[in-house]
């Protein structure tokens, strides 16, 4: 899907787009509509209320192949970025990662966002999708429960590991998942 348009929970109209390769800007403003405890659960670390050139230019480089960012926008702002990156040494295992604006939060944008991620990974032959999360990031782990998978604590952090398939009872091919 390479533009979905819908409504969030809320009956927000919100668009969801590729990230364009480079759209430093689009990054920019996602991350600077996260408060400072946003932006510890989302990164794992402390980080500045202005992004480093470095982060921005990382999220910012996408590839279609290996690492592939969704943008949210809703009343012609983006709300929110989900993106998955690639495993270097097991090409069916992505790393997703989410981050939603904090006036757009609880809303049913990630919801959003996740389900574009899991088509896209599905289309792209991933079979798991790797979440990494803040212990005290609680509307991640109720975005990420529904699919089941497994969870395990690593060096202080949950490591969400959700195996992905088509649906077969869904006729616009929703990906659903089955715990291992």
């Amino acid at each position: 899907m390479e533009g979905l348009s819908t409504t969030s929970r809320d009956r927000t109209f919100v668009r969801i787009t590729r990230l364009a390769r480079g759209d430093q800007q689009t990054v920019r403003e996602v991350y600077q509509g996260l408060s400072e405890t946003s932006r510890r659960l989302r990164f794992l670390v402390e980080m500045p209320a202005e992004p480093p050139a470095t982060v921005l230019r990382l999220l910012a480089e996408t590839d279609r192949v290996n690492h592939v960012a969704y943008v949210a926008t809703a009343h012609g702002r983006p709300v929110g970025i989900g993106r998955w990156v690639r495993d270097r040494h097991d090409p069916c295992i992505a790393e997703a990662a989410f981050s939603v604006v904090d006036d757009y939060q609880g809303r049913g944008v990630g919801s959003l966002l996740l389900h574009q991620l899991m088509h896209s990974m599905l289309y792209a032959g991933i079979g798991t999708l790797v979440c990494t999360r803040d212990p005290e990031n609680s509307r991640v782990e109720r975005l990420l429960a529904p699919w089941g998978g497994t969870r395990t604590w690593v060096d202080g952090v949950i490591e969400h590991r959700i195996p992905l398939q088509w649906s077969a009872s869904n006729s616009t091919s929703v990906p659903e998942a089955r715990c291992a």
